[in-house]
């Protein structure tokens, strides 16, 4: 899994930097916001190359003309270190527990929904062309599939799981809310299955 440098500014405005292992950078930004973190440098560091250092110096003195008072009184330097061509590996003693930081479960989840519902519209899109014409091709159990109620009620699943954990997060992330939409998407499902 790649390793991401940042840069990040906390609510009260204090600067952190640090490292963070994710899938993709903008799974990184997720990371960092569910740290409560705005990133403000992300980039991914080598594999096998040490972290960039990032030093905290206080800023030179300003001078009296009106010029724009800085946000903070800290500045970053960084110093980039010499790369060494035969880096040591690290080994899975070395990661701790703070280090590693896997994909979460409800967007890895949401991929294979994706996933499954986009070969489920396959399934609808042929089996519906095979029942108003004949296909040029015999695709085995397309009109088996289309009809049945069970990749119906799949496909309904599948969707009703991407909208209301999308419905969550646009929300704003917790328990209450989650239970609610869970408790309506249940509602939907069961009535759906009941009126099939």
């Amino acid at each position: 899994m790649p390793l991401f440098t940042y840069v990040g500014v906390t609510g009260d405005g204090k600067v952190v930097r640090g490292t963070v292992r994710a899938l993709s950078a903008q799974a990184a930004r997720d990371s960092l916001k569910e740290m409560q973190l705005q990133a403000q440098e992300l980039y991914e560091t080598p594999e096998g190359a040490p972290a960039p250092v990032v030093t905290m110096e206080p800023m030179a003195a300003q001078p009296a003309a009106p010029a724009k008072p800085s946000a903070s009184p800290w500045k970053i330097v960084e110093e980039r270190p010499q790369f060494d061509a035969s880096p040591s590996p690290v080994t899975a003693s070395e990661l701790t527990k703070e280090h590693v930081k896997y994909f979460p479960l409800t967007d890895t989840l949401r991929l294979y929904a994706g996933w499954l519902l986009s070969w489920y519209f396959l399934i609808f899109a042929f089996g519906s062309y095979d029942f108003t014409r004949d296909l040029p091709i015999k695709i085995p159990l397309v009109s088996g599939l289309f009809q049945s109620p069970v990749i119906i009620s799949f496909a309904l699943g599948a969707f009703l799981f991407l909208l209301l954990t999308e419905m969550h997060k646009q929300l704003g992330k917790g328990m209450g809310k989650g239970l609610a939409l869970a408790a309506v998407g249940t509602g939907v499902f069961v009535l759906y299955r009941m009126n099939m």
